[in-house]
């Protein structure tokens, strides 16, 4: 599901333009039954009981990250994609309509400003005093309506699986109805054949080296690559260098092999998440040590960059199956022929 937090474009209270950090995860309000689920039944609309929570902790601050805080600026929206937990799956029947709301509630966690203002900062929740900030209530959201309905082409080892958990089944059965009822493969990016290839652009490819050579899910796996450049007689008849951005590319995915062929799971980025300066910015090519310059027959390594299996696939991992990581193509964003100097 698809979830989205809105500030209106001219709220009463707040200063004229001032965005709102506010700390609400659609996802963790999912999980501690916060929203409600209501069964069309003859009689109307039955709100069913959901099993209690523990209720969470309730910390006096908390730190401001960019997980779990949305900035909003008059006008502006937040999305965020959250699944239905199997506490609410539990109550559906085949065959039967159902509701969901969020019911509205208090957000205690909050203040004036964005993500920039309160870089490792905490805000505090004043439950006592509401002099400094407001009440700031998240009001009763629309309703979704949804029938249950069951595929067409059951799954054959369903049982099985949601005998040790109904998430896992869930996670399985997705990846099983990709692959049969998509037809959805490992997309790799091949080499550009020639015909499809721009004369004037130099030849590169990428190479990834993992150490050590036997990975423990429970440990760190150090993944270094390597950018090689080659040599075109077309292209670069007299052998001049490129340089080029060395950032690193985003495009690399983790494929299973299975009875059918490979079988790409998730794809990711290998360097953590990116930064996206909110400007332009003018960047020195020869004094950035971003940009590399190489000759034909030369390459660049970068690493070591960590993995954590674990943390990074969490529940990608099954006993006695094969795997793979690999770069499956992608694009450099800038280029020019010469050297770091003269660029």
């Amino acid at each position: 599901m698809l979830i989205t937090i809105s500030q209106e474009e001219n709220p009463v209270g707040t200063p004229k333009g001032k965005p709102v950090l506010l700390y609400w995860n659609a996802n963790k309000a999912m999980q501690e039954h916060e929203f409600s689920l209501y069964h069309h039944d003859k009689t109307g609309l039955t709100k069913l009981k959901l099993e209690n929570r523990p209720p969470r902790e309730k910390d006096s601050e908390t730190e401001v990250d960019g997980q779990d805080f949305s900035s909003l600026a008059p006008g502006a929206s937040h999305p965020r994609h959250t699944n239905l937990p199997v506490e609410y799956r539990r109550l559906l029947h085949l065959g039967e309509k159902y509701s969901l709301m969020w019911p509205g509630g208090e957000i205690k966690w909050w203040d004036w400003g964005d993500l920039r203002d309160h870089q490792n900062t905490h805000i505090r929740a004043d439950e006592t005093s509401h002099s400094v900030r407001p009440r700031l209530i998240l009001p009763a959201s629309n309703v979704i309506e949804f029938t249950t309905v069951a595929e067409e082409t059951p799954w054959p080892d369903r049982p099985q699986w949601e005998a040790i958990s109904i998430d896992l089944a869930n996670s399985k059965e997705l990846k099983w109805r990709q692959y049969h009822d998509t037809g959805k493969r490992t997309k790799r990016s091949a080499l550009v054949s020639e015909s499809e290839r721009n004369p004037d652009t130099p030849r590169f490819s990428l190479t990834l080296r993992g150490e050590p050579a036997t990975l423990s899910l429970s440990g760190r796996y150090d993944k270094y690559m390597t950018i090689h450049h080659h040599a075109d007689p077309v292209a670069n008849p007299d052998g001049k260098a490129v340089t080029f951005d060395s950032s690193c590319p985003d495009r690399f995915a983790l494929v299973q092999h299975t009875q059918h062929g490979p079988e790409e799971l998730e794809e990711g980025f290998v360097c953590g998440f990116p930064s996206f300066p909110d400007e332009d910015q003018k960047i020195s090519v020869g004094k950035s040590d971003t940009f590399v310059s190489l000759l034909p027959g030369e390459s660049h390594t970068t690493g070591p960059i960590n993995f954590y299996p674990h943390h990074d696939y969490d529940e990608e991992f099954e006993l006695g199956e094969r795997y793979q990581y690999q770069y499956i193509g992608g694009e450099i964003k800038w280029w020019d022929w010469g050297t770091k100097e003269v660029c």
